[in-house]
């Protein structure tokens, strides 16, 4: 998906900056490995930033699911220009992030 993502991108490769990936389970944020993800349990110990790195010539920046959607949201969604917000995500889980007096 990525790959023909990349390939659709109008204007080619120059206009992308880096793959993020959010991933719905825990993550240990120094090692950028999937600590465990209850539904896709062969993932569980993967180093998905590295994987990404070597088929990818790009920055790779993986975080929590729930956070991602609260940074989308403060920067380009319905949280834009408020200084507080709190965000919610239902999936196969339920997670959610707090932004608290942002600068």
């Amino acid at each position: 998906m990525v790959k023909y993502t990349i390939g659709i991108d109008i204007g080619g490769r120059k206009n992308i900056r880096g793959i993020g990936c959010g991933i719905g389970g825990a993550l240990d944020l120094k090692k950028r490995i999937i600590l465990s993800w209850s539904n896709i349990k062969f993932l569980d110990g993967f180093n998905i930033k590295n994987w990404l790195k070597k088929r990818f010539n790009y920055e790779i920046r993986i975080d929590n699911d729930a956070r991602c959607f609260l940074r989308g949201e403060y920067l380009f969604g319905a949280g834009r220009g408020y200084k507080n917000l709190v965000g919610i995500i239902l999936g196969t889980g339920v997670g959610g992030g707090l932004l608290l007096t942002a600068k």
